[in-house]
């Protein structure tokens, strides 16, 4: 699915941003924000942390890891590095 897809499911839902965003607390401006998405067809994709720490090892070793327990936190772990001494 590429981002494009994401506003097309978005705009067929016909969200009202101004009571949406009343009852999130949010600026309707920053729901707005997802008409940039309008026609695109860019995808995100994340590495793994299998993938991550194979390309940052060779370079740095890792002196921390830590995961969050906010809402995705487990998608976003924080990584303490030191440079690598040869």
């Amino acid at each position: 699915m590429c981002v494009g897809d994401v506003w097309e499911n978005w705009n067929a839902q016909g969200y009202d941003i101004d009571q949406l965003a009343e009852k999130l607390n949010w600026q309707p401006e920053t729901i707005r924000t997802i008409d940039a998405y309008r026609g695109m067809n860019a995808r995100y994709t994340y590495p793994t942390l299998d993938e991550l720490e194979s390309a940052l090892f060779p370079w740095f070793d890792r002196v921390a890891r830590y995961n969050h327990d906010y809402e995705f936190g487990e998608n976003c772990p924080t990584f303490v590095m030191r440079p690598r001494s040869y």
